[in-house]
């Protein structure tokens, strides 16, 4: 999940830290986030596809997973 996220980010070429500060985390939280380290929260989750104005099903079936 946290892969597809960077891949997001980066597709709409916006920087870590601009996305870290709108999600209101810091750039290190995010950046373990999109390496898998760190599980992502619904709530940071719904806010990051909002940024990326991608619905949930969307992402979801983007993932590859049933």
């Amino acid at each position: 999940m946290g892969r597809r996220l960077r891949e997001l980010r980066l597709e709409r070429e916006l920087q870590q830290g601009e996305v870290a500060r709108r999600l209101g985390v810091s750039a290190a939280y995010l950046s373990l986030i999109e390496k898998g380290k760190r599980a992502v929260q619904l709530p940071l989750l719904l806010s990051a596809l909002e940024i990326y104005a991608v619905g949930m099903e969307e992402f979801m079936v983007s993932l590859g997973e049933p």
